[in-house]
């Protein structure tokens, strides 16, 4: 569970000195996605109202990953922030005294719902929508953001505790279909993600669609996709 991550709206650069993910072949398309606003109508887009709240049925190749993904997005000065939630179906192993450990250690109210694990988050946006800082399950900041939604590449830190990781974002948009890749150029020590490649669209308030996304990890790959129900 530990594992899981937000991160909605997700470069192949040889830095000196930093090793390099092996090449490989475009493993998504954006087929079955309908296009959303473009990044000339993202620059002028509409604001996003407060307590605007949506839904999406995240699917994974990793089991237990999928589950219903719930954000309420709330303006503040200078950004946004998120509230939301994940429901997931519990390891079908795992022991019920553990799920309390679990419920003990998040400080979780309300840790299981119609027999599902309820994981709460909030996440700090800039007025772009790229993501500040994460907390819930783990807590992530970044320096400057995530640059989720700036143009060509883009770099920054992600940092969790006292370890930082160095990425690299890419990102571009045809006719309404945006399209990233993000590098780890710089891993950080005891996590194994290396590179994420998304296609998603965007409302007229800049909020993500729908979304596929193919990750590559030290012990593997994972494909996923995120549909919005509301």
């Amino acid at each position: 569970m530990a594992r899981k991550c937000v991160g909605l709206g997700l470069g192949l650069m040889l830095l000196a000195g930093c090793t390099t993910p092996e090449a490989r072949k475009l493993q998504l398309s954006p087929s079955g996605l309908k296009p959303g606003i473009t990044a000339a109508q993202f620059d002028t887009r509409q604001s996003v109202p407060n307590k605007y709240h949506v839904t999406y049925d995240f699917k994974s190749s990793v089991p237990e990953e999928s589950g219903l993904y719930e954000f309420t997005y709330h303006p503040r000065e200078g950004g946004h922030r998120i509230a939301g939630f994940i429901l997931v179906d519990p390891p079908e192993d795992i022991d019920p005294q553990d799920l309390q450990n679990m419920a003990v250690q998040m400080q979780a109210t309300e840790f299981l719902q119609d027999g599902k694990i309820k994981l709460p988050f909030n996440v700090a946006l800039d007025e772009r929508f790229q993501g500040l800082n994460v907390s819930g399950i783990t807590k992530v900041r970044y320096e400057p953001h995530d640059c989720s939604s700036t143009l060509g590449e883009c770099k920054f830190t992600r940092i969790k505790g006292n370890k930082r990781e160095k990425r690299v974002s890419v990102l571009s948009e045809n006719g309404g279909i945006w399209h990233r890749i993000e590098t780890v150029v710089r891993p950080m020590a005891g996590e194994d993600e290396l590179e994420v490649e998304t296609y998603f669209t965007l409302d007229k308030y800049g909020v993500v669609q729908d979304s596929k996304i193919w990750r590559r990890t030290k012990s593997g790959e994972e494909l996923n996709t995120a549909t919005r129900l509301k």
